[in-house]
C-alpha cells in the first residue's frame, strides 16, 4: 500500500520527520471536478511536507517555488 511505501521512505531520510503532525483545517472533502481536487489536496500535502522539513531538518530548509 503507498502508506507503507511513504513510510519506508521517511525512514531512510537524513532527518526526523513527525508523521503524526496535524495541520490545521482539513484535506478537501468535496471539489466540483477531478482537478480542484487533486490540485487542492496536492497543496495540502506540499503544506505538511514544508512543514515537516523547516522544523525538523538542520540540515535541509524547504523553499516554496
Amino acid at each position: 500500500m503507498y502508506k507503507d511505501d511513504i513510510l519506508n521512505l521517511i525512514k531512510q531520510l537524513p532527518f526526523e520527520i513527525n508523521t503524526e503532525i496535524q495541520m490545521t483545517g482539513s484535506p478537501p472533502s468535496t471539489a466540483y471536478s477531478e482537478f480542484l481536487t487533486n490540485k487542492e489536496q496536492g497543496d495540502w500535502a506540499e503544506k505538511i511536507v514544508f512543514k515537516a522539513i523547516n522544523e525538523y531538518s538542520r540540515d535541509y530548509f524547504a523553499v516554496q517555488y
